[in-house]
C-alpha cells in the first residue's frame, strides 16, 4: 500500500488569498454569537474570576504566614522581610502602613482589600477578604509583626 504525504496544507483547501470561485471549496462562516463554545466560555468566566480569599496559615510572635490561593505570603520578624512564594516583596523598613479598603467589583458582593503602603507611594496588594472583620484581623496581625500602623 502506498501512502501519500501532503506537505503544508490539506487537499482541497484554498490557499491564503484564494477565493472559493477558484477552488470550488466553499468557506464555512462561523457564527460566534450563537456557538455553543461561546456560551460555555461565558458560563465558565464567573467561576474563573472567583478569587480565593486570604487566610492566616501560621501566626506566631516571629512569623505570620498567609495563604491566598497558591500564593504563600510570609512576614518574618527575625529577618524583617516580606516574601511571596519565596521571593522578596519588601523589607519591613519601607512599610509605612497596612490599609484595609472596601471594594465593589462589577456585580459581585463587596470584598475587603488588604494592602501594604510602602515609602515612595508604592503599594503591594496582599489579597481580598469577604468581610471587614476578617480583613481587620489579617491587617492587625500584619501590623503587629511589621510594626506598621493599620488604617481602615
Amino acid at each position: 500500500m502506498r501512502s501519500v504525504i501532503h506537505q503544508g496544507r490539506g487537499v482541497g483547501y484554498p490557499k491564503v488569498g484564494e477565493d472559493e470561485t477558484k477552488t470550488g471549496v466553499p468557506r464555512k462562516k462561523i457564527d460566534v454569537q450563537g456557538s455553543s463554545m461561546t456560551s460555555f466560555v461565558a458560563s465558565l468566566l464567573p467561576f474563573l474570576r472567583q478569587e480565593e480569599f486570604v487566610r492566616i496559615e501560621v501566626a506566631t510572635g516571629s512569623v505570620l504566614t498567609l495563604r491566598c490561593g497558591r500564593a504563600r505570603i510570609v512576614f518574618d520578624r527575625l529577618s524583617r522581610v516580606v516574601t511571596r512564594n519565596g521571593r522578596l516583596v519588601s523589607a519591613f523598613g519601607p512599610i509605612q502602613e497596612v490599609r484595609v479598603t472596601r471594594e465593589q467589583i462589577e456585580e459581585r458582593p463587596p470584598v475587603w482589600s488588604v494592602n501594604l503602603r510602602l515609602s515612595g507611594s508604592r503599594a503591594v496588594q496582599i489579597g481580598h477578604l469577604p468581610d471587614g472583620a476578617s480583613a481587620s484581623t489579617v491587617a492587625a496581625n500584619i501590623g503587629s509583626i511589621t510594626g506598621a500602623r493599620v488604617i481602615g
